[in-house]
């Protein structure tokens, strides 16, 4: 006689199984994600002090490796500076939010001498170029780990130095800890050639790639710069499209999801301190999302790090610098 199919006990392993795997899956993801976002706040804070002991060299050195600019003075922006700064207002304006240009200017060759070598350790976090655009299926814990083909190391290095340049910021706050008031410029020695503390500030966006577990750890970079959601943009086009949405209903949606969350507020500080080039960013992961890919998630990370500056109290040979030691000192 057979045996009634509700008292049978066959495939009972294989369904003890998958209600085991699921939950440790999603929990080897979240701790695979959790290593690699402390690795990262590692690597910011060695980048943070690769940048203060960058500075303690640059901000004061002859003028005439810096073209000419002024010693301890951080100078006009670059032209990719000034190019992601312009670009950036413009996405900010469009959307209504995160056209902020930033703390202090981006700085000329002197600040970009700095961040040149505070970059250098981050390149191995930078994303690759695909990983802002993505289809469905190339949302991998293998490309996540820089495993296949563009997400390969190679062709992150180049990429790297070019996100770098939009996502990396280097900052001079007055205090430890502060937000809000940075150096423009450096006091000048005194007779010992003492010019107090120098603190340099790295923020870096974080790009968190490990499926299912970035969305509880990071979030959205267009929602969180402009208030909107790109997949939630692409529903109401669509229905307005079919004729579904009036043009007002259209626009007091729009306005409604720009309502700040806790973690937009928390994270403002830090992404005011990357500039308005971050919106290229921003706009990049919106695409990616109306395209019906993956949403990139971010993470804005902060290291601080600091020294004495130890300025040099005589005037440079080079022939740019027309400042004399005399002038410098107190």
């Amino acid at each position: 006689m057979k045996k009634s199919l509700l008292r049978s006990t066959g495939g009972a392993v294989y369904v003890e199984f998958l209600l085991a795997f699921i939950p440790l899956f999603f929990m080897f993801l979240g701790m695979l994600q959790m290593g690699l976002l402390y690795g990262a706040s590692l690597v910011v804070q060695h980048s943070a002090n690769v940048a203060v002991r960058a500075g303690m060299v640059v901000w004061d050195d002859d003028p005439q490796y810096y073209d000419g600019a002024a010693r301890r003075t951080i100078g006009s922006p670059s032209t990719l500076s000034s190019f992601a700064s312009q670009a950036g207002n413009l996405i900010g304006r469009f959307f209504g939010g995160g056209s902020g240009s930033g703390p202090a200017p981006t700085g000329g060759a002197r600040q970009q001498a700095i961040e040149f070598a505070a970059g250098m350790p981050l390149l191995p976090l930078s994303p690759s170029a695909t990983s802002l655009i993505r289809l469905p299926r190339d949302e991998s814990v293998r490309g996540a780990l820089g495993m296949s083909g563009l997400d390969s190391p190679e062709a992150r290095v180049a990429w790297g130095i070019i996100y770098n340049r939009m996502a990396m910021r280097v900052t001079w706050p007055t205090a430890v800890g502060q937000s809000g008031n940075y150096h423009t410029d450096f006091p000048a020695p005194d007779a010992s050639g003492d010019a107090g503390q120098m603190t340099a500030r790295v923020t870096y966006l974080y790009n968190c790639q490990i499926p299912l577990a970035n969305r509880l750890m990071c979030d959205d970079l267009f929602y969180i710069q402009t208030g909107l959601q790109a997949d939630a943009i692409a529903a109401l086009a669509q229905q307005f499209a079919a004729g579904d949405l009036t043009v007002q209903q259209f626009q007091d949606a729009m306005a409604a999801m720009q309502a700040r969350s806790d973690r937009r507020d928390r994270w403002a500080p830090r992404l005011a301190e990357l500039g308005s080039s971050v919106n290229v960013l921003a706009l990049a992961a919106g695409v990616s999302a109306l395209a019906g890919g993956p949403t990139p998630r971010f993470v804005p990370i902060t290291a601080e790090a600091s020294m004495p500056f130890q300025a040099a109290n005589y005037r440079y040979h080079g022939g740019s610098d027309s400042i004399g030691w005399e002038q410098q000192a107190d």
